[in-house]
């Protein structure tokens, strides 16, 4: 699927649509313009939310992923 701007919406963006609790048809650039926080942030602070398939089975990946995403331990 692609933004308005023509840019991919990402599974990140998604997700971070959905932490914001804004709406999810917007990629991660658009999303930083309506949250008013600088892009390079909320890639920082989100990048990663989702990985591949075994990084995502990895323990200690998963708990610092819950911790970013504040989802406790």
């Amino acid at each position: 699927m692609k933004c308005g701007c023509g840019r991919f919406i990402t599974q990140n963006a998604k997700a971070l649509a959905t932490i914001y609790e804004t709406e999810n048809m917007k990629c991660i650039h658009c999303l930083s313009d309506t949250l008013n926080v600088p892009y390079q942030e909320l890639v920082d602070r989100y990048m990663g939310i989702y990985e591949c398939r075994p990084c995502a089975q990895d323990k200690k990946k998963a708990e610092i992923r819950r911790k970013l995403l504040g989802l406790g331990v």
